[in-house]
């Protein structure tokens, strides 16, 4: 289909000049519309989506003219408009061309005002009244969507908002509308985070909670989940602020809103657990035992069927790194047991303790403190358990039991070299674990 892209923009630019009778304007914009959706549907395409946005908008300019001369023109008219208006902004959104997309949407935002009035939809029937609000709703979640890559993000939660208000007033339509209103909100709430403005983003996230349905005892419903990916961002977004005890309530929430053993549980707990080493940090001394809670949830995660294992070894690298040193080892030591029949990646989790055993050794070493000594004992006591439990391994041959095998060799070698040290300078039998 052969359109001159030059011809339409020069009519575009001198339209207002032009006296035309409205009934052709708004003719020729219907007939340029039909063209367009004829074309586009077409098997290929017979008009590229660049030069179809541009009719597009085009023919509402004629239709919007038309109406224009007769004052605000019939309700159809006006239904006719808010659609194309926002189909148009659509195709312009799918362009990435989003300052064209948010004119057209701000067109059709303003089509639709015109068509109601104190909320109530004028001269509609019940099953127009619905189209009316789906194409309201669409408009509000594309102009966010617009909105927010150009960096409106304080408009774009207006329209949001707005969404949320029409969705919230036609209930029968809140079902199918649901999904994308939240799908809207999770990715500004993301894109936000990463723009750091993370209190935008947190009542974007908020916002989203408030469409849920209720939650009814005793019985799971996709919408808890759904709430509960929420409260996680939320959770995110709170800690960002340094609010890290309403981090971990909305971890909590997740953690609770999810069923056991199920992917998005694991995901909860990871969330809280994160959000409960921030909280511990808190304490005074290092040396202090951690909350019973983080040492439950750190081991309840350890044996979590959906836990990916780098999760896990991320979790007993944080314990280490605050110092909660039992803590870590009674994670590692479950982690084992739970993976007793995983060969592979039961000599990963071997490597990983093995190494951070040894840093821990040779951090100690030098220090004359009674209680890193004690500390230093500990840790050669749980490298000596460790290693014992390589030897009697079935099976070796695994990269990581490789690893693990030559890093073995190395330990015995220092140990037996610290041993002598301390023998030659006290007269006495130094600790090895070999």
């Amino acid at each position: 289909m052969n359109i001159d892209l030059d011809v339409i923009k020069g009519l575009s630019h001198t339209l207002p000049e032009e006296t035309v009778p409205h009934l052709t304007l708004k003719r020729a914009g219907h007939r340029i519309w039909k063209v367009c959706s004829a074309a586009s549907s077409a098997k290929p395409a017979a008009m590229s989506a660049a030069l179809c946005a541009e009719a597009r908008e085009f023919a509402c300019q004629l239709i919007a003219a038309g109406i224009v001369e007769t004052g605000v023109g019939p309700a159809e008219d006006q239904y006719d408009l808010a659609l194309q208006w926002g189909v148009t902004g659509k195709s312009w959104l799918d362009l990435a061309v989003y300052l064209r997309a948010v004119h057209c949407l701000t067109q059709s935002s303003a089509a639709w005002d015109a068509f109601q009035k104190d909320g109530t939809v004028l001269d509609a029937n019940e099953a127009e009244t619905l189209r009316l609000y789906e194409t309201a709703l669409h408009t509000q979640l594309w102009m966010s969507t617009a909105l927010a890559h150009t960096g409106s993000f304080d408009q774009a939660f207006v329209a949001l908002s707005k969404a949320a208000s029409v969705m919230t007033r036609e209930p029968r339509f809140a079902a199918v509308s649901q999904r994308m209103l939240l799908h809207a909100c999770r990715d500004q709430a993301v894109m936000l985070r990463d723009r750091r403005n993370p209190r935008l983003a947190a009542d974007v996230l908020i916002l989203a909670c408030s469409v849920l349905p209720s939650e009814h005892p005793g019985i799971r419903t996709q919408s808890q989940h759904e709430r509960s990916e929420l409260q996680r961002l939320l959770s995110l977004c709170h800690s960002d602020l340094h609010d890290h005890v309403a981090s971990a309530a909305c971890a909590r929430e997740a953690v609770r809103l999810e069923a056991s053993g199920s992917h998005g549980h694991a995901k909860s707990l990871r969330v809280l657990f994160a959000a409960l080493c921030v909280l511990e940090a808190g304490k005074q001394t290092d040396s202090d035992p951690p909350s019973e809670e983080l040492y439950e949830q750190a081991m309840e995660f350890m044996l979590h069927r959906e836990a990916k294992l780098s999760d896990s070894l991320e979790i007993c690298r944080d314990l280490a790194d605050r110092g909660l040193h039992r803590a870590c080892f009674g994670c590692l030591a479950r982690l084992r047991s739970h993976l007793h029949d995983r060969p592979e990646d039961l000599g990963s989790v071997w490597l990983f303790g093995a190494q951070l055993l040894a840093s821990q050794i040779e951090e100690g070493q030098p220090s004359i403190d009674k209680s890193h000594i004690c500390e230093n004992d500990v840790a050669i006591d749980q490298l000596s358990i460790l290693l014992d439990e390589v030897e009697a391994a079935a099976t070796k041959k695994s990269v990581a039991m490789s690893k693990l095998t030559s890093f073995c060799g190395v330990w015995q070698m220092h140990f037996v070299e610290v041993a002598a040290q301390e023998q030659q300078s006290t007269g006495c039998s130094g600790h090895c674990p070999f």
